[in-house]
């Protein structure tokens, strides 16, 4: 699946911010990096998902709630 697609940093704050619904405050601390970072990173994931979902016939408006 996606996840498992991603480096470990990219998931980490994927999942922090995607499913554990932390804020990015709470999710930098979490992972002992920069706000910065960490939003970089969230970022980066979230184009990686779209171009997946993408690559799948899906578009935005399909996979929202």
């Amino acid at each position: 699946g996606f996840l498992e697609q991603l480096d470990e940093a990219r998931r980490s704050a994927f999942i922090l911010c995607e499913l554990e619904q932390m804020t990015g405050s709470e999710a930098a601390t979490a992972l002992g990096i920069s706000s910065n970072t960490y939003f970089s990173r969230v970022y980066s994931a979230r184009k990686a998902f779209a171009t997946y979902l993408q690559e799948r016939g899906i578009t935005a408006q399909e996979s929202a709630p």
